[in-house]
C-alpha cells in the first residue's frame, strides 16, 4: 500500500519512495496523531501542516495513481434498470458518448473510513452518488481537495 503526505505549508505532496519520489518514511507519527518531519523536527513538530493519504492501488487511464482526496472525471455507463427509466433523448445522449461523466473524489467510506470510495459531492458537501474504486481506470485524475481542479 502506497501514501503520500501533503505539506500544507509548501502546498505539496511528498510520495512513497518506491514511485521514486521523496520517502514517506521520513515522517513520524506522533502520538497526537499528527505528522512531524524527521528531517526538521524541530521546525514542523506539532504544526499540524502534514496530511497523510493512502493510495487506491488503482491507475486512472494515465497509469497514475489515485490518492485519498483526488478528484476524478469518470465515464460511467447506467446499468439495464436505470437505462429504461431514461427517455429517449437520454438513452441517446448516454449511447453517443459511452456514459456520463462525473467528477469524484477518492473519500474514505462513510461506514467503513479505513476502505476508500469514489463519491459525487454536493455544494454543500454531502454525498450523492457513490461508486467503486474500479472507476478509476475509467477515469482521469484532474486535481485534487487541497489546490482544486486543474485548469
Amino acid at each position: 500500500m502506497n501514501f503520500r503526505v501533503y505539506d500544507k505549508k509548501r502546498e505539496r505532496f511528498y510520495y512513497d519512495s518506491q514511485n521514486g519520489y521523496f520517502d514517506v518514511t521520513q515522517f513520524w507519527l506522533t502520538l497526537r496523531g499528527e505528522l512531524t518531519s524527521v528531517t526538521r523536527p524541530n521546525h514542523e513538530i506539532s504544526s499540524g501542516n502534514f496530511i497523510l493519504q493512502k493510495g487506491s492501488g488503482i491507475p486512472d487511464k494515465k497509469n497514475k495513481e489515485a490518492f485519498q482526496g483526488d478528484i476524478l472525471e469518470i465515464l460511467y455507463k447506467c446499468g439495464d434498470f436505470a437505462y429504461m427509466d431514461m427517455t429517449e433523448e437520454e438513452r441517446a445522449k448516454e449511447d453517443k458518448v459511452g456514459g456520463n461523466k462525473y467528477i469524484v473524489e477518492v473519500a474514505p467510506q462513510m461506514l467503513e473510513p479505513n476502505n476508500l470510495e469514489l463519491k459525487t459531492l454536493n455544494k454543500d458537501g454531502s454525498p450523492i452518488f457513490f461508486f467503486p474504486l474500479s472507476y478509476i481506470s475509467n477515469g482521469i485524475i484532474i486535481g485534487d481537495t487541497f489546490r482544486g481542479i486543474k485548469e
